[in-house]
């Protein structure tokens, strides 16, 4: 596999650069900010949501990024309960519902770019 990773997140203590992983500091919640830092990488094969597990936070994060994004969009532990599934339903994009017994729920959204 060739993959390269590029990871985000608002903690500037775990950023790290290595052969094929490159990180960058961004917050979740302010799409401004997540998409300069990620536009010069674009576009990414599969987005995985592993963020602040707040609706309001993934649905900014999701609605930054995924028109970047050419497969699959995955947001882990998705706030299910805090209204993430009301709040994307206007979204031109199908989406699947996956439960995990130990985790939760996750979403998993066929990206169209």
């Amino acid at each position: 596999l060739n993959a390269t990773i590029f990871g985000v997140d608002n903690d500037l203590s775990v950023l790290f650069a290595s052969e094929r992983i490159e990180t960058g500091y961004a917050d979740q919640s302010q799409p401004k900010e997540l998409r300069k830092l990620v536009i010069t990488v674009a576009p990414f094969d599969v987005i995985i949501d592993d963020g602040s597990h707040q609706a309001e936070h993934q649905v900014t994060a999701m609605r930054a990024l995924l028109p970047l994004c050419s497969g699959l969009y995955i947001i882990e532990d998705a706030d299910i309960k805090g209204g993430l599934l009301e709040q994307i339903a206007d979204l031109p994009y199908s989406y699947v519902l996956v439960k995990d017994q130990l985790k939760g729920h996750c979403v998993v959204i066929r990206g169209k770019y």
